[in-house]
């Protein structure tokens, strides 16, 4: 770029110096010859102005060019720059890269170990705590052992004492003596007996009779009564 700009300044400065000697040399005719002034003073002001003109032409040119190149010197920087940081970027050897990997692995079965210890710690205070759980059921259950033996033990007593009362009343009842009754009085279907005391009662067929059962017959005509247990009572001997 400077070496064209150089170059064009060249060349205006080499027309401008033609152009004064040719100015030099018409201005020297014209000392000579006084008709040819006249002339050679026109073309030398029609050649000003095509120069002048020339030189603008020329340096809005150089100044679009000069922006052009400006601005795509600004795109091209941060190409360039991104090209470089991209050259300046070392290349990682296979063994730092791999050396990479494997700490990258070790660090997550770091990680790894640490979530499953955490993991069980908690499951350590959960059987901690189930533990003391069942420990506190087996006491309970104990206690519930404790008490079923003792109404078991209870119960046993409260039977034997029943089947005691019972045996003793059995006992009682064959030890005494049968009441004894005789016949007082005595109908069809219905009797009336005396004890020894003096005492009555009245009965029918089907009635109970302590000591003796069921009244199964009533004979008005013999005077007695037939019992289930095969018993028959009566009139007294002494009220005959």
């Amino acid at each position: 770029m400077d070496k064209k700009k150089n170059n064009q300044i060249s060349d205006e400065e080499f027309k401008l110096q033609e152009s004064e000697s040719e100015s030099t040399s018409h201005f020297s005719d014209a000392c000579s010859n006084s008709d040819a002034a006249s002339t050679i003073l026109e073309k030398t002001q029609r050649h000003h102005i095509f120069l002048i003109v020339f030189i603008l032409f020329a340096s809005l040119g150089i100044y679009k060019l000069v922006s052009n190149l400006i601005h795509r010197a600004h795109t091209s920087k941060p190409v360039s720059t991104t090209k470089l940081q991209k050259l300046a970027v070392p290349a990682i050897p296979p063994a730092v890269q791999a050396n990479n990997v494997f700490n990258n692995r070790l660090t997550h079965l770091a990680q790894d170990q640490q979530e499953i210890q955490t993991h069980l710690k908690s499951l350590d205070s959960e059987l901690s705590d189930i533990k003391s759980i069942l420990a506190e059921l087996n006491s309970r259950i104990s206690d519930v052992n404790e008490q079923t033996q003792l109404l078991h033990t209870q119960q046993e007593a409260f039977f034997q004492k029943q089947q005691k009362a019972t045996m003793q009343r059995a006992e009682r009842k064959k030890l005494a003596p049968k009441p004894v009754y005789y016949v007082r009085a005595i109908i069809p279907g219905r009797v009336w007996l005396s004890l020894q005391d003096g005492s009555t009662l009245t009965l029918g067929i089907g009635d109970k009779l302590t000591g003796y059962g069921e009244i199964t017959a009533i004979d008005p005509d013999r005077g007695t009564i037939a019992l289930s247990s095969g018993a028959i009572i009566g009139y007294n001997p002494d009220d005959r």
